[in-house]
C-alpha cells in the first residue's frame, strides 16, 4: 500500500459493531492497544472485514492531536507515547511518538502548539484522533477494484 499519509500503523480486527450506514471497527495494534475506526458499512463489506483480519490504521499526520496528558474529549482514540523527534517549521512543526512495537505516529501541528505544550524529545505525550479520522487499509493484493 503506497498512500502520502504518513500513519500507516499495522493492526488486526478486533471486533466490529455494525450500523445502519456506518459501522465501528476497533483495531489491534502490534502492542495491544485498542483504536476506533468510524467507516461505512458498504466498505466494511467490500473489504470483507472480519474479526483477526490483517489491516492498517491510517491517518493523515493533521488529524492527530498531541496532549501532553489523558483528556477527557469526544475523540475516543488516545495512544499514549514518547516523542522520538519534533521537526520545527516557521508555521508548523512535526511531532513523531512511538507508540511501542516499532510503530510510531506522526502529528502536523502549530508551532503555537508545540511551544504551549512545551513538547521536547523524551517527553511522554497522547496521541489523540477521532474514529472518523481513521480509514482501514488491506494489502493491495487482497482488495477487488470493482465499482462500489
Amino acid at each position: 500500500m503506497k498512500l502520502s499519509a504518513r500513519n500507516q500503523l499495522a493492526a488486526s480486527v478486533a471486533g466490529i459493531t455494525e450500523g445502519q450506514i456506518n459501522g465501528l471497527v476497533r483495531l489491534r495494534l502490534l502492542d495491544g492497544h485498542l483504536i476506533t475506526a468510524n467507516i461505512s458499512m458498504k466498505a466494511i463489506e467490500w473489504m470483507q472485514l472480519k474479526e483477526d483480519k490483517p489491516v492498517y490504521a491510517v491517518i493523515k499526520a493533521t488529524e492527530v492531536m498531541v496532549a501532553a496528558e489523558p483528556v477527557r474529549i469526544s475523540a475516543r482514540n488516545q495512544l499514549p507515547g514518547r516523542i522520538v523527534d519534533l521537526l520545527e517549521g516557521t508555521v508548523n512543526g512535526m511531532v513523531f511518538i512511538d507508540i511501542g512495537s516499532g510503530q510510531q505516529i506522526s502529528s502536523t501541528i502549530s508551532m503555537e502548539s508545540i511551544r504551549k505544550l512545551g513538547l521536547h524529545r523524551g517527553m511522554d505525550v497522547f496521541a489523540v484522533f477521532k474514529a472518523t479520522s481513521v480509514m482501514i487499509g488491506l494489502e493491495l493484493d487482497s482488495i477487488s477494484f470493482g465499482l462500489m
